[in-house]
């Protein structure tokens, strides 16, 4: 766990990296701010900041351990499994000696740097990327993709605003923002295939999928007179009256009318909708077969307890779904439903800044000081049982606890 304290008269910031009995591991340099984690949250880099002369961005390990350096401020990783071969790279930026921004792309041991041109790494390379994405750069007006090992793929004007992905999450279609007038807000969507081939030129500032009776478009508005047009996936435009018709005439009749909205259907077909006063059940056909107190209705585990949350009394009510009994009145609101050996339910009572936890029965198991926070269960590791959880509440005075998570 990482957070943020001042030093005694100094009144500066520093970041200290705890373990979950509150021991300090490591307390990180004064300027040098923790910027990144790895996908598995096993990696910590720090770096200094651009403006400053040399920065550099340092790699820990979750003991502490200094693992390795890169020169750069830190700007992001890169991290894809495909084919059972597990990708990883570290960005940095850094300036040139004309003053002008430039990335620098490592592998996690430090080793083969690879000068990218652009500013920025885009975020979608780095965030949850489909299978075959590129590494993409940005600089204010132009775009470059690469491949994984530095070589560049193409180039082209704008700015990647969107990625359109198959249904077997392969990137399809890349979709770049290109403004084509520094005066009127008249900016194009270029759509490019993933080898640099140019698909079409629309119209709009930002595209999206939509899905219209099964089928996928692409979506475009265009600024300022918010006008919205409708492409195929090779850039044919659709006429939206046509697909209007088609809706119609496909649409079903309309069954039942519900009260509320709409929460979820259970195992068996059961209805769920809830008012700001009471959470209601009905059947397959709209009927309405249950009334239970309370609203902001929660389905819990495989025996369908359901928890409805009364606004005037701040108190949770829990019950069976099959019988329609009240098994339990909780204090508080329900936040979590943790999925340990056991399931428990956690609530926070914020008027009196207590946390309970209770079983499926609604028998209180423990009660704790402040909100709940998040509960945490760490994976097999040197020091812990493969079974350690831990409960981290905060109280209204900003104070962070960690408790044990007994199951």
């Amino acid at each position: 766990m990482i957070t943020r304290d001042s030093l005694g008269g100094d009144c500066e910031d520093v970041e200290v990296l705890y373990d979950f009995s509150g021991n300090t591991i490591i307390q990180f340099p004064v300027e040098a701010s923790v910027r990144g984690f790895d996908v598995e949250g096993e990696t910590i880099f720090t770096s200094f900041l651009l403006s400053q002369p040399e920065p550099e961005s340092v790699a820990y390990d979750i003991d502490g351990n200094q693992v390795v350096t890169f020169d750069g401020s830190f700007a992001d990783t890169y991290e894809k499994f495909d084919n059972h071969v597990y990708t990883r790279r570290v960005f940095t930026k850094s300036l040139n000696l004309s003053s002008n921004r430039q990335i620098q792309m490592y592998d996690f041991s430090g080793e083969n740097t690879v000068f990218l041109k652009g500013s920025d790494v885009s975020v979608f390379s780095t965030l949850n990327p489909p299978y075959d994405m590129p590494i993409v750069t940005e600089s204010s007006d132009r775009s470059y993709l690469y491949d994984l090992y530095g070589d560049e793929i193409f180039q082209t004007e704008g700015t990647l605003i969107n990625v359109f992905k198959n249904n077997k999450r392969e990137a399809q279609l890349l979709a770049f923002r290109v403004s084509t007038s520094p005066v009127v807000n008249d900016d194009e969507i270029h759509l490019y295939t993933i080898s640099g081939e140019k698909v079409a030129s629309l119209k709009g500032t930002f595209a999206s999928v939509v899905e219209i009776e099964g089928k996928q478009y692409i979506s475009t508005t265009e600024q300022p007179s918010a006008i919205t047009n409708l492409y195929n996936f090779s850039g044919n435009k659709v006429d939206p009256d046509s697909l209007e018709t088609e809706r119609q005439r496909l649409s079903p009749q309309q069954i039942a009318k519900l009260e509320g909205k709409f929460l979820e259907f259970t195992e068996d077909g059961q209805i769920i909708t809830y008012t700001d006063e009471q959470t209601i059940v009905h059947d397959a056909t709209g009927r309405a077969i249950a009334t239970f107190e309370g609203t902001s209705p929660k389905l819990v585990g495989t025996n369908w307890r359901l928890v409805t949350y009364s606004n005037q009394q701040k108190k949770s009510f829990l019950y069976e779904l099959d019988s329609k009994n009240k098994l339990a009145t909780l204090s508080g609101k329900l936040s979590i439903v943790s999925k340990g050996k056991r399931r428990l339910l956690l609530t926070t009572d914020a008027t009196k800044d207590i946390s309970y936890l209770y079983d499926e029965e609604g028998e209180v198991v423990s009660k704790h000081i402040g909100s709940i926070s998040k509960t945490v269960h760490l994976r097999p590791k040197p020091g812990f049982a493969a079974d350690d959880s831990y409960l981290i509440t905060t109280t209204q005075q900003g104070a962070l606890h960690i408790w044990p998570l007994l199951w």
